[in-house]
């Protein structure tokens, strides 16, 4: 991904298609298996093909952490464009912003918030209408980027971050983690999406901590920072080193990221986590892990780091829950 900056082009618009007719979900012309021909429209005229949304069945799963229960089939960054491209005198923010940004995390489940000055009063999102707000940032906190050939207005990404912020812990914005003691789930969502800003669109801590001035609460936005990587490669694994470094800081050991392990001097893995003393490693297996050629890479990868000593724990979504009492009992046989 190329780096940010004021004037950019965005590509979710460029999929976007002027075609009058298409409805919501709706598949008109599409012959069987055809993902190209059917398509479902965004707004204003504005559609996607049928085979850039959402599954239904993913939507109504994400849709149940909604605070409304809003199942978006449309993912936010088309939404983003789409909107922006239909409310010119509105400035998109927070969620749509990052989406538009490239985010490719935590952004498709919720709701696409557009300020301006011409609202009365606030009208909530539905599946295929935007948040409407009244307001106005400041020229310092607001990028033009050109969408689908025209510019539209978005809220410049350290803002955006800190209004997606602000949406998490006022609770407008949820979705699924995992439960981690002495946590509030708000406070997890917070360090994915500032980990998930960091790591994709390299948003540095600094710019956040200042525009998050006089609009969250500072001691709450220095303890996300603080808990904060740039190394996560997904949420999943932001909610892994959460609950191990819970566990470093109970057996006193030193818990390191993107650790490269050797042998014979070429390298065998990176560790998405390890505890360096008793040499535990952790790896976050995601859905890229689960075809044949990659399981016998990973068999191959858990070998090798076993002749050199390391012991390999993989988790995956069902089972990164059990981290801390299978590490605990690990850890308490080894030490």
């Amino acid at each position: 991904m190329g780096k940010l900056f004021d004037g950019m082009h965005v590509v979710p618009g460029d999929l976007l298609i002027r075609a009058s007719g298409a409805v919501p979900g709706a598949v008109p012309g599409a012959a069987p298996g055809d993902g190209f021909s059917g398509l479902v429209e965004v707004a204003g005229g504005y559609s996607i093909p049928h085979r850039f949304a959402t599954e239904r069945a993913i939507a109504r799963a994400a849709a149940r952490h909604h605070p409304r229960g809003i199942a978006y089939e449309i993912p936010a960054a088309y939404r983003a464009a789409a909107y922006g491209l239909t409310h010119p005198d509105f400035t998109v923010t927070g969620f749509g912003a990052l989406a538009l940004y490239g985010l490719p995390f935590l952004v498709d489940a919720c709701d696409t918030v557009l300020e301006g000055p011409r609202v009365d009063r606030k009208q909530l999102a539905t599946a295929t209408t935007p948040t409407l707000v009244r307001g106005h940032l400041k020229r310092d906190e607001v990028w033009n980027v050109h969408c689908h050939g025209k510019p539209i207005t978005v809220a410049a990404p350290a803002i955006a971050v800190v209004q997606a912020l602000k949406a998490i812990r006022q609770g407008e914005a949820s979705w699924s983690t995992i439960p981690v003691e002495g946590r509030d789930p708000a406070f997890v969502r917070a360090v994915q999406l500032v980990d998930a800003a960091r790591r994709f669109l390299d948003v540095e801590t600094e710019e956040i901590v200042r525009a998050s001035r006089q609009k969250l609460n500072s001691r709450w936005v220095s303890e996300v920072v603080a808990a904060s990587s740039k190394n996560a490669d997904s949420p999943k694994e932001t909610e892994m080193r959460l609950l191990a470094q819970q566990l470093a800081d109970r057996y006193c050991l030193t818990l390191k990221e993107q650790v490269v392990i050797r042998k014979d001097g070429e390298p065998v893995t990176r560790l998405d986590l390890a505890f360096m003393e008793p040499k535990v490693g952790l790896m976050y297996d995601g859905a890229q892990h689960w075809d044949f050629e990659r399981r016998q890479k990973d068999a191959k990868i858990n070998l090798d780091a076993a002749t050199l000593r390391w012991t390999m724990l993989r988790f995956a979504s069902g089972t990164l829950g059990t981290l801390p009492t299978t590490v605990a009992g690990l850890l308490d046989e080894i030490l």
